[in-house]
């Protein structure tokens, strides 16, 4: 995969331990456009293992600048309150730089 910086989103989910991308495997690609491409995935760390997930990341055009928006806007994303209408965000990582 290509992907620099991979951000994992669940809805309404329980605290989860602290994980890396080798635990997320990815299932099919869903349609998107634009610098990001979005995963059905699966978390596989127990005990929350077959945990359906969706999993974003950069696409392989994007430029340096994508990636440090990319990253501020997930970071922000874990500072807001829990709501129903925002996704948890489970995990934010640099996974491959090809820069």
């Amino acid at each position: 995969m290509q992907g620099i910086v991979h951000q994992v989103e669940a809805d309404s989910t329980p605290s989860l331990p602290t994980f890396s991308p080798e635990d997320v495997q990815l299932v099919c690609e869903l349609p998107s456009r634009g610098m990001f491409r979005y995963y059905k995935a699966t978390l596989s760390k127990q005990p929350y293992n077959g945990l359906n997930i969706i999993a974003k990341t950069i696409s392989d055009f994007a430029q340096v600048q994508d990636l440090y928006t990319f990253r501020d806007l997930a970071h922000s994303l874990t500072l807001l309150s829990d709501h129903v209408h925002l996704v948890t965000t489970l995990h934010i990582a640099v996974v491959e730089s090809t820069f």
